[in-house]
């Protein structure tokens, strides 16, 4: 289905040739009105709409965010340096998806246009989603929980606790002992029961269980 109006040389024409050919959906738009100028077939099946319906169409038809949600995002794409776009496009049967754009300048038979490459990122995002919902629990368990519940690497370093631990060891917060070893964060008496304890845990990844240890309070009293 190529547009009469864009191949012209021998390179346009294997160019375009390559567009055709492409498994992702790829636009060409006019940079003067946002115009659909061209699609590929991927972009065709894509979107469900006809070659002559979608060349009808301008590229705001597809893109369901608004004017000042569109120039935020890409705003934020020139402040994290990225050459892609997160919009939310609509296809022919009504059916939002997000979508991950590639653009870029296109010259051809002397003339300015721009390309876009779309990415469907729905699947990923809603995985991100539920992702950044279940760390936002997490988080929540951390700062509320009244035990004292800690993961560490096989440095022995921490890599979360909770809040209420984090207190006893005089941080305001608990991400502040992230990356820290025992000997840094209890007296040494402690953190030398602590670390002998755990090496079984690192060295041979038997439990621990049932063990009671001494700890000191906010107040530096021996406690446990």
């Amino acid at each position: 289905m190529p547009s009469a109006d864009l191949p012209n040389s021998k390179t346009e024409i294997q160019s375009h040739l390559l567009f055709e050919a492409a498994k992702i959906p790829m636009l060409i738009i006019s940079p003067e009105d946002g115009s659909i100028v061209d699609a590929n077939t991927a972009a065709i099946s894509y979107y469900g709409y006809t070659y002559d319906q979608i060349r009808h169409l301008r590229v705001t038809d597809l893109n369901q965010l608004s004017e000042e949600a569109t120039l935020a995002e890409m705003n934020r794409a020139a402040e994290q340096k990225r050459n892609h776009f997160f919009f939310v496009h609509k296809l022919a049967s009504g059916e939002l998806r997000d979508v991950e754009v590639h653009s870029g300048p296109l010259i051809a038979n002397e003339k300015q246009y721009l390309y876009s490459v779309i990415h469907d990122v729905t699947d990923r995002r809603a995985a991100e989603e539920k992702l950044s919902e279940l760390n936002r629990d997490f988080i929540t368990l951390l700062d509320n929980t009244s035990d004292f519940i800690y993961f560490k690497d096989i440095d022995s370093r921490f890599r979360f606790c909770s809040q209420t631990l984090a207190n006893i060891t005089g941080h305001k917060n608990w991400q502040e002992m992230k990356g820290k070893h025992d000997l840094e964060v209890f007296p040494a008496d402690t953190a030398a029961i602590y670390y002998e304890e755990e090496r079984p845990v690192f060295e041979q990844g038997k439990a621990l269980l049932n063990k009671v240890d001494p700890y000191y309070d906010e107040s530096g009293k021996s406690a446990g």
